[in-house]
């Protein structure tokens, strides 16, 4: 592949493109796997090829110790939500994955909930595309507490409360209002 500027002269060479690509890839906040299926017919040959920096912190692991493994020799757990079969499902087929909140952990794994796109390739490759989302999830999970607080504070006080948006209708009272 080579990028072009708009009037269709060479731009920058393939190799300085994909440089970029590795460089972008290693900035996002977003995990990237590359796996290869060897066998076709045996979902236990997915091999991961390559994956960007920022996996290392959603996973825990460094690269060197998964990149040329198979997916069952570095997440071993995976096995049992599907996802090798589904992987090399999807490769056979060429239908991508798109799975949300799915939860993972194993013994090099602190519990995470990850959600996940995977696109298959040419030539029995896929691409994986996840983003950490337990973060997210604490943080739903303490604003829901706060509201049951909130409401369990108003409406057992003998005080009447309400709140209204910036429309000045109100959107909230507490028991005593009713």
């Amino acid at each position: 592949m080579i990028a072009k500027s708009l009037n269709n002269e060479t731009f920058i060479s393939a190799e300085k493109f994909i440089k970029l690509l590795a460089e972008i890839y290693d900035k996002m906040n977003i995990g990237f796997h590359l796996y290869h299926l060897e066998n076709i017919n045996d979902d236990r040959t997915l091999r991961m090829i390559g994956a960007n920096k920022v996996t290392e912190l959603m996973t825990g692991i460094s690269l060197f110790d998964v990149i040329g493994k198979t997916l069952d020799e570095s997440f071993p757990k995976l096995r049992d939500s599907g996802i090798p079969q589904m992987y090399a499902n999807a490769i056979r087929t060429k239908n991508p994955i798109k799975l949300s909140e799915l939860e993972y952990t194993d013994n090099r794994v602190n519990k995470a909930i990850f959600n996940l796109k995977a696109f298959p390739l040419e030539d029995n490759f896929i691409f994986v595309v996840f983003e950490n989302l337990s973060e997210l999830k604490r943080t739903q999970e303490a604003l829901k507490e706060s509201e049951e607080h909130f409401r369990t504070l108003t409406d057992t006080g003998n005080v009447f409360f309400w709140t209204s948006g910036l429309d000045k209708k109100c959107d909230y009272f507490n028991k005593p209002w009713l």
